[in-house]
């Protein structure tokens, strides 16, 4: 049976039913008619906007309730003022936006599905006048309910928005043509417009996210206020960011004092994808994937505790056109492959502590105009740098220590070689090359080589193996930079 309970009679609703024991609720604002069709059905008629209180709202697999909205924009708000949680596990049909409430929680269960222009469901309250009034929306709740999707949710003309102090999506969100947003915290805010939400800020602190099933929508935002020992934001699924003609989508994460991983696949071809953390760590150890886009993962300190940007997957941006890719944090370490292979590829690592490889890791900009840097911090390679080509790349260090064990430095042409360049700014250390360690930039088809710059305040201790043939060599500059 549809539980639909009373909650207070007031004359600003009306309720009709076929059965002798109506279900009833209680109208707060606006406009609607509640027509209860027995144990299966239950619709739903509203105007413009309004807000509707139940003792419970849950729906079992076999029934169906349907909103019918006056306008294309009506919204409807359901509030669950009782003890239980709602249970979804049947349909719920609308031609318009629902926004169901329940601060005990809310279950989606694997066989419902939900289809509206578009949904927000939340275990935190809303005050009515915020609602009414279309003010900034200011959702609040002091209990550590759930929200947890196992069903399909479809939001045909707009978004899809869940906020809770804990999140997690098993199932299905879509938005083909708008965004999925979700927010944990124990209190958030939401901008929006008429046709639109802009997005979530979490102000005080939840658990966290856990994505282990697929979203598709242009744009995907995960944001979480938490603790460094909580939940945080974790993809296990798969989050596609759609494509508009030949606009890419969006993805982002971003995370206050709690960690993200991702060891799922995050997708957003010629679009972007950014990953945000402010004092906590932050892992790729799957894929991310952005053919012609942008990848940016940026990690910062927050207090005296330095925690690592570890990427141990596949960060890839390649494509006929290559994208780019910005990594900054205090402390990286890189074991996994960072890949903008085609024309144009860039990357760009940005350390303000430490950077570490280590020999699984590779990074590759090969095609025409490759470029990859590392700016700043104490650098130790042992991992492959590669912006190989017709005409080779270009590959920077500059750096306040430079070390390589070993490792591979290759700009290596066809025709002609690209060049490489690494500095140190220590006083005290010098810029040291093991004789593990490749410097290539040979022009292969008996071209011109590129050059080799090598330079440390103290002279460079370099014993590495470095190739420059062609048919005019390049440059050699090994040297001791003067203050």
């Amino acid at each position: 049976m549809i539980h639909l309970k009373k909650a207070l009679f007031l004359s600003l609703f009306l309720t009709l039913s076929l059965f002798a024991n109506p279900k009833e609720s209680e109208v707060i604002e606006g406009r609607a008619l509640v027509i209860d069709q027995g144990s299966k059905l239950v619709k739903i008629h509203t105007g413009k906007k309004a807000v509707i209180n139940w003792e419970s709202f849950s729906i079992e697999e076999d029934e169906i309730v349907r909103f019918f909205h006056q306008f294309k924009n009506s919204v409807v708000l359901i509030r669950v003022v009782g003890s239980e949680k709602s249970q979804i596990l049947g349909k719920i049909q609308s031609n318009g936006k629902v926004y169901l409430i329940n601060e005990n929680g809310i279950l989606i269960g694997k066989n419902a599905f939900v289809d509206a222009s578009a949904l927000l469901c939340s275990t935190l309250d809303l005050p009515d006048y915020q609602f009414m009034n279309d003010q900034e929306f200011r959702f609040v709740g002091d209990e550590d309910a759930s929200l947890v999707n196992y069903g399909q949710i479809n939001a045909r003309e707009e978004d899809v928005l869940f906020l809770s102090h804990r999140i997690e999506n098993h199932g299905s969100l879509k938005a083909p043509v708008g965004k999925v947003l979700l927010g944990s915290g124990s209190e958030i805010s939401v901008s929006f417009t008429e046709k639109e939400f802009l997005g979530v800020n979490p102000k005080l602190p939840g658990d966290g996210i856990l994505n282990s099933g697929t979203i598709e929508a242009l744009q995907t935002t995960l944001e979480s206020n938490a603790t460094p020992f909580s939940l945080g934001i974790r993809n296990k699924g798969r989050i596609d960011a759609l494509n508009v003609v030949r606009e890419g989508g969006e993805i982002f994460f971003r995370a206050i004092d709690c960690t993200i991983t991702n060891s799922g696949e995050l997708h957003a071809k010629r679009g972007v994808i950014s990953l945000k953390s402010i004092g906590a760590p932050i892992e790729n150890i799957h894929l991310i994937s952005a053919p012609s886009g942008k990848v940016s993962i940026t990690h910062k300190q927050k207090g005296i505790v330095t925690y690592p940007l570890l990427n141990k997957g596949i960060i890839d941006v390649s494509d006929e056109h290559a994208g780019q890719i910005q990594i900054r944090g205090t402390k990286i370490l890189q074991e996994g492959a960072l890949l903008a292979d085609g024309k144009g590829g860039k990357i760009a690592v940005l350390p303000s502590e430490e950077y570490t490889s280590t020999v699984d890791s590779k990074i590759s900009a090969c095609g025409l105009d490759g470029e990859i840097s590392i700016f700043g911090g104490h650098v130790y390679n042992c991992g492959s740098l590669e912006a190989k080509g017709n005409i080779g790349g270009k590959i920077s260090i500059y750096a306040e220590t430079i070390t390589s064990p070993c490792g591979l430095f290759d700009v290596s042409g066809q025709v002609q070689g690209g060049d490489i360049s690494m500095r140190s700014t220590s006083s005290e250390i010098p810029l040291q090359l093991e004789r593990e360690t490749t410097l290539d930039t040979c022009a292969y088809m008996k071209g011109q080589a590129g050059n080799v710059e090598i330079l440390s305040k103290p002279y460079p201790l370099c014993n590495a193996n470095i190739k420059m043939d062609g048919v005019k060599a390049g440059k050699l500059s090994i040297a001791s930079i003067k203050d």
